[in-house]
């Protein structure tokens, strides 16, 4: 029945076909004008679609039907969705399937049992597709341990940049963490404790000092990054700072680099841009900067 509502379907879908109307109840064959045809294609093949859709949701259907579901009908628009979210969905199908929708992956019940049959599920998986998880309200638990557990230092990059809801011990936890990287990602964090956040920066690395310094924190804070022995920590606090009293100390850094970045700071007072006037190294970005805000 449903090869013949197909060879039906081609029929309407080609303007100016004559339709068999006598073989689907009507009385002589025609020709039917756009609206007709996509009016009959409803009328013909959604009970039908619904069927298979209903079928392909059922955590009851058996594997192996559910892949004929997808060989016989994969150009159903939400049949690969309901099958990645099917936990009796064949393993194999759903790694075929996954990159249709990350989302109805991550999200399949049976997740976490086909991880232990295939350990490999989760680690094959690339950077961009646990982002792409990861930018959900709500992303698995499953996956959250996945990354914080995992000896790839990239993957709890991924976790600090793209999930914004972390609870507060795992923030900890990854604030502390060995890799200087992960340790950036977390100052960075908009939910970072500030117990942690004055560890931060005061951390060896001069990059995660740097990323605590990228932060529009207090005046206490920035006061205190404005002597920090690394360049590039002053370099970022001069560039994101809002602070006219933190601009004015970086305006008479040593390093060139430093005052660069407090000239091209759209929130460096006239008054802080002045004093660059006359400084060679920062005098061209500084007139530019005054030339925007005119």
């Amino acid at each position: 029945a449903f090869a013949r509502l197909q060879e039906l379907v081609v029929a309407l879908g080609a303007p100016g076909t004559p339709i068999d109307l006598v073989n689907i109840g009507g009385d002589a064959p025609d020709v039917m004008d756009g609206a007709g045809r996509a009016h009959m294609v409803e009328h013909l093949i959604g009970p039908v679609v619904d069927t298979i859709l209903e079928e392909a949701a059922d955590p009851a259907t058996p594997g192996p039907r559910l892949a004929e579901l997808w060989a016989e009908h994969s150009r159903l628009g939400r049949l690969a969705e309901l099958l990645l979210g099917n936990p009796n969905t064949p393993l194999p199908l759903l790694e075929e399937l996954r990159r249709r929708n990350l989302k109805a992956f991550a999200s399949n019940p049976a997740l976490g049992l086909l991880s232990l049959e295939r350990p490999q599920l989760l680690s094959s998986m690339t950077l961009s597709e646990f982002e792409v998880i990861c930018r959900q309200p709500s992303p698995p638990q499953l996956v959250l341990d996945f990354l914080l557990s995992s000896a790839n230092p990239l993957h709890q990059v991924v976790l600090l940049e793209r999930c914004y809801s972390l609870p507060s011990e795992v923030l900890e936890r990854l604030s502390a963490a060995l890799a200087p990287a992960v340790r950036a990602a977390a100052a960075k964090h908009h939910r970072l404790s500030p117990g942690a956040l004055a560890r931060l920066k005061v951390d060896p690395e001069a990059v995660v000092r740097a990323a605590v310094a990228s932060r529009w924190e207090s005046v206490a804070l920035a006061l205190d990054l404005v002597r920090d022995v690394a360049p590039r920590v002053r370099e970022a606090l001069a560039q994101s700072t809002r602070h006219p009293e933190v601009l004015a100390l970086l305006a008479r850094d040593v390093e060139a680099s430093v005052r660069t970045k407090v000239a091209t700071n759209r929130h460096t007072p006239l008054e802080t841009l002045s004093l660059l006037l006359d400084d060679q190294a920062s005098v061209v970005e500084a007139y530019d900067t005054i030339e925007r805000g005119a």
